[in-house]
């Protein structure tokens, strides 16, 4: 865990963020000038190539608050803690104006979203900004749709990083803590602690559909119930994935110690078009 603290540590004092460490967790309570301007640019990337790309995937903004079930918002909402709800919510409202287009298609979203339990390592990320994409297809298409969209993350994710062979697809389908029985995949990195989860992608068929949207059917115009695929990650685990793929400790020393270097890949790089770094 020393690394990772090197890293947090090295990029709060060049601008990136500021960090606290209460009982042996690191808190991120805000990002510097160099952090916001990343996170915009992981932002804008991600957004690129799911919806800029795709002439069948379209941009929604869901409500910030929810109810737990599917009743009308009211004051006893609370702050949601994914985005994949209310996208399924607004299908009904959206998915008519959407069914001339057919099947496939999808819907997408970047925004706040609350996990008390989040972390990546020792960092905690209770508030954080979610990137989600739902696509619905057919259920005859749906295992090549999935394995598409697997190839298509994680070349986006060997794209933003120098260490190409650090990244991996992994199965989570047996994932004990997930009561709906679907295909589950994960894209890893490898970080000095071990693999962690940076982007989720789940299957769902039309009877999971129909158990978190009842009316799902109707909503995308669909007689033979479709599947969806579900891409969700959150641009704080990019940005800290992203910091902690530059990260280098060089042969080279100074008056100060060891010579530290972030580096940033240029396609997410703080400063647009250019292969950003800083050393200690």
């Amino acid at each position: 865990m020393d690394s990772i603290r090197a890293v947090i540590e090295l990029a709060r004092r060049r601008g990136f963020l500021f960090a606290e460490e209460i009982a042996d967790r690191v808190l991120i309570p805000g990002y510097g000038p160099l952090g916001t301007a990343m996170k915009r640019t992981i932002s804008s990337e991600w957004w690129q190539s799911v919806v800029g790309v795709n002439r069948n995937i379209f941009g929604i903004d869901s409500t910030i608050l929810q109810n737990s079930s599917n009743e009308p918002v009211t004051a006893h909402s609370q702050l949601r803690s994914e985005l994949m709800t209310g996208l399924f919510r607004l299908m009904p409202c959206v998915g008519h104006s959407l069914h001339r287009h057919g099947l496939p298609f999808g819907v997408a979203q970047i925004g706040k979203v609350f996990r008390p339990e989040e972390s990546l390592g020792p960092i905690s990320l209770y508030e954080t900004d979610a990137m989600t994409l739902i696509y619905f297809c057919s259920p005859e298409h749906a295992n090549r749709t999935l394995s598409h969209w697997e190839r298509n993350r994680l070349q986006w994710w060997k794209q933003c990083g120098y260490n190409k062979g650090l990244f991996s697809v992994v199965d989570r389908s047996y994932d004990e803590m997930h009561l709906v029985p679907v295909n589950r995949r994960a894209i890893v990195y490898s970080f000095p602690w071990g693999e962690s989860d940076i982007e989720q992608i789940v299957h769902f068929d039309h009877k999971s559909l129909e158990h978190i949207q009842p009316d799902i059917k109707a909503a995308v115009r669909s007689d033979s119930g479709p599947h969806c695929i579900c891409l969700t990650s959150t641009i704080d685990k990019a940005f800290l994935t992203i910091l902690v793929d530059g990260y280098q400790e060089t042969q080279r020393f100074t008056r100060s110690g060891a010579l530290l270097q972030q580096k940033v890949y240029p396609k997410c790089s703080p400063i647009q078009h250019s292969d950003y770094c800083c050393d200690r």
